[in-house]
């Protein structure tokens, strides 16, 4: 399967929905936040995904350097977006800022499964977003088997490293426009039936 999803944040604010839809956005991952800023278009977007029936999940663009520090920012995406609502897809980690890259791979991962294990004690299927080069750098793949894996490779191939979700494109994008519904979107490809996999889970 290959199903079209956009991620969105405050960025692309006033974008509508039912546009989306109509060019084949099947599916809307939705940034929480940044650190500990809370994205202020997490509550709007969120509502409209339930109004068009699009499968939803949310993402967490994450500044964490400890353990400590990463469960403090899945505690907070927890209560501020998380709690209490429905979610088909995945909850992710964007993993991705300079202070990260500095970690090593033990401090890197402790980072992430910090993270992953707030949210999984609440019921949540858990991912981590990042480049195919920190998964094979400056991370310990075999610790993080138990995560879905959404990679970001701008380019017209898929990435040599197995994943759920592949981001192929936003601001340059070699196989679709950029633009859906007005604005310009970071765009992926969904290989798994997130949806399926998160019911027959609970």
């Amino acid at each position: 399967m290959k199903k079209l999803i956009a991620d969105l944040s405050e960025f692309q604010e006033g974008i509508d929905f039912a546009q989306m839809k109509i060019e084949g956005v099947e599916g809307v991952i939705l940034r929480g936040g940044d650190g500990t800023y809370l994205d202020k278009a997490f509550e709007g977007f969120y509502q409209k995904s339930r109004l068009r029936e699009l499968p939803t999940g949310a993402y967490w663009y994450s500044r964490a350097v400890t353990a400590a520090q990463a469960e403090a920012e899945a505690a907070l995406f927890y209560e501020r977006c998380l709690k209490g609502r429905k979610f088909e897809l995945p909850v992710y980690l964007d993993v991705e800022c300079d202070a990260q890259g500095g970690l090593g791979r033990d401090g890197l991962t402790a980072v992430i499964l910090a993270w992953a294990k707030y949210l999984q004690e609440r019921g949540y299927l858990c991912g981590v977003y990042t480049w195919p080069g920190w998964v094979r750098d400056r991370m310990h793949g075999d610790k993080l088997s138990g995560l879905e894996l959404w990679l970001c490779q701008w380019a017209s191939e898929r990435p040599e490293t197995d994943c759920g979700m592949w981001q192929f494109g936003g601001e340059s994008n070699f196989l679709r426009s950029s633009v859906i519904a007005g604005k310009v979107i970071d765009q992926n490809y969904m290989y798994k039936d997130y949806p399926a996999i998160i019911k027959k889970q609970g």
